[in-house]
């Protein structure tokens, strides 16, 4: 029981580093837990200028993103959220597409990518799925208590 509080605690402590507020823990809770409601009230949240601009003219972004998932080496599909966007802070959730890392990336790893970006249909869990032009670079390993919390899967 223990083991499961201190989890949950990490996640919570996970979820306020990468969407910055409890409002955004909030919104992102509601939209697990009730599915079109939760993700009507992050519409303006999951659709930010630079992303939308970016999907309309096909152009090539630079993200760091926050692994949602554990991803194993050559998979061809992980989940993210996209943290910055060409330098400005998002909290979007993204499916990644294409060539998968070259070592397995835990959950909270953050990784660099460059690619282009189209907008994910309405109702999806993802507002976006991002096509990188090259496999995901490693740029901060995830919080020890993720890690450890993530070893077996």
């Amino acid at each position: 029981m223990l083991l499961l509080v201190a989890l949950g605690c990490a996640v919570l402590v996970a979820a306020l580093r990468d969407h910055g507020t409890a409002a955004n823990v909030t919104r992102t809770a509601l939209s697990e837990t009730t599915g079109a409601p939760g993700a009507a009230l992050q519409a303006p949240a999951r659709s930010p200028a630079v992303l939308v601009d970016a999907a309309a003219h096909h152009v090539r972004v630079d993200a760091v993103a926050t692994a949602t998932q554990t991803v194993l080496p050559g998979r061809g599909s992980f989940e993210v959220y996209l943290g910055f966007v060409d330098g400005v802070p998002v909290s979007v959730p993204a499916l990644v597409f294409g060539e998968g890392p070259a070592q397995r990336l835990g959950i909270g790893t953050r990784i660099a990518l460059d690619g282009t970006v189209v907008r994910a249909e309405a109702g999806d869990d993802r507002a976006f799925l991002f096509f990188p032009d090259e496999p995901p670079v490693v740029v901060e390993s995830p919080p020890w208590y993720l890690d450890w919390a993530c070893r077996g899967t």
